[in-house]
């Protein structure tokens, strides 16, 4: 088979390059390691007359001017209301005033250093800045970190840290979080529909063989012959780039430039440990005092899943990102359902058992121990603050390396930055095609 653009991975960004390089006019193939598109975007229809299951990517943090290409912000969106709570001193308790310090913490990241540092470490030296460190708000800052970027701050870098904020301020995107109506599957349905042509699912690619004449892919599975292309895009992951070796990794021949090699160590996959309870009822009703919450924090140092966010009004997600020690093993659903039982039961102030007994549902998703992801998102680490354009710098006319990690900035591990990451190298394929 001969094609003009070979995409390897259906996910966000590879579904955006190859249905914008269609438009275009060039012939496209795209093949997939896994059964199903979608990459890390994984949502499954409910059973119970609840909202979508969703297991991977969820909420939508900020709208870049790529993503109006494919979505209709007022149509496909949603805000859900809430009250803001943290559980403190054995009880959960309205907390407006959160994001306010912990932004007023985040605000002072410098802008550029003369050696990065990791977060954890700047953090130690700024504790003139943390003027109301009595109340917690170190421990908050890091929490907040840790979980939403799903980074290990003895790792992440303050230089890149510092960018993202900044620029997410600029665009919006930490101003609340909005939901895909119907899940973020129906996105990812879009774009299949855009696309329209089969998309080649379960082939693992063995080895991309590669010069500035062309590429041939070869694959695992028999039942594929090999692919030439005149140029390849490859979004795969960076924890399965740097896993060469492991199931799911690809060979290059020859191998990758020492500049790229290089680049990538400075990315890693952050770890994160999700999973979806459904009750009925739920546990919020025997509650009644609460008021009506989305989203609750648990900042505990020992707290096994810090966040919580309600979805309808019967299902509850739990999450921690980092470096837990859970994550060394795969862990059994049966041991996160007990364990994210025991948390909710702390928290709700209610027996166990009796939680147990209203649970109709749960899910959990291991993207850590996925093949095909090795991680939920790449976060960058110290000194690696201009990795993200070695990344997207195309290799010898031949190889393109895209996805959501070259995003520095404030859609760095989003679906927003995948779009971005698709938009971008379609129209460099585009332009170097017509020259």
């Amino acid at each position: 088979m001969n094609t003009d653009v070979l995409v390897l991975g259906a996910g966000v960004t590879g579904l955006t390059a190859a249905c914008l390089l269609k438009r275009a006019g060039l012939r496209v193939e795209v093949v997939e390691a896994r059964d199903r598109v979608g990459g890390r975007i994984l949502t499954r229809p409910s059973p119970f007359g609840v909202e979508p299951i969703e297991l991977g990517a969820e909420l939508v943090h900020g709208f870049p001017d790529e993503a109006r290409t494919w979505v209709d912000p007022a149509m496909d969106l949603e805000v859900r209301d809430g009250d803001f709570l943290i559980f403190e001193h054995g009880q959960l308790t309205s907390s407006p005033d959160y994001f306010m310090k912990v932004s007023q913490v985040l605000e002072q990241l410098p802008q550029e250093l003369e050696s990065d540092l990791a977060v954890r470490e700047w953090l130690s030296q700024a504790e003139g800045i943390i003027s109301v460190d009595t109340h917690g708000v170190k421990n908050w800052v890091e929490g907040y970190i840790q979980g939403y970027h799903a980074a290990d701050l003895a790792q992440m870098s303050t230089e890149v840290l510092g960018q993202i904020e900044r620029e997410s301020q600029e665009v919006g995107a930490v101003e609340g979080a909005q939901f895909f109506r119907g899940g973020q599957g129906q996105f990812v349905d879009r774009l299949v529909r855009e696309f329209n042509q089969p998309i080649l699912l379960n082939h693992e690619v063995q080895k991309v063989i590669w010069s500035s004449e062309g590429v041939e892919v070869m694959f695992k599975s028999s039942q594929l012959a090999p692919i030439q292309a005149r140029r390849v895009v490859i979004t795969l992951p960076i924890g399965v780039l740097q896993n060469a070796s492991e199931k799911g990794g690809v060979v290059f021949h020859p191998p990758l430039p020492d500049r790229f090699i290089r680049a990538l160590s400075y990315f890693k996959m952050g770890t994160a440990l999700r999973m979806n309870f459904v009750f009925k009822p739920a546990p919020w009703s025997f509650a009644p005092h609460l008021p009506d919450f989305g989203m609750i924090l648990d900042p505990s140092p020992d707290a096994l899943f810090r966040v919580w966010w309600k979805r309808g009004e019967h299902q509850i997600v739990g999450w921690n990102g980092g470096p837990l020690e859970i994550f060394r093993q795969p862990q059994s659903p049966e041991v996160i359902q007990e364990l994210g039982l025991k948390a909710l039961a702390r928290l709700f102030s209610i027996p166990q058992d009796r939680l147990q007994g209203t649970l109709i549902g749960f899910y959990s998703q291991d993207w850590k121990h996925d093949p095909y992801s090795r991680g939920v998102y790449p976060y960058v680490k110290v000194g690696g603050k201009s990795a993200a354009q070695t990344y997207a710098t195309p290799i010898e006319d031949a190889l393109y390396f895209a996805g959501d990690a070259e995003c520095i900035g404030a859609y760095l591990g989003t679906v927003n930055g995948a779009i971005q990451s698709g938009t971008r190298v379609a129209r460099v394929i585009q332009r170097e095609s017509n020259e």
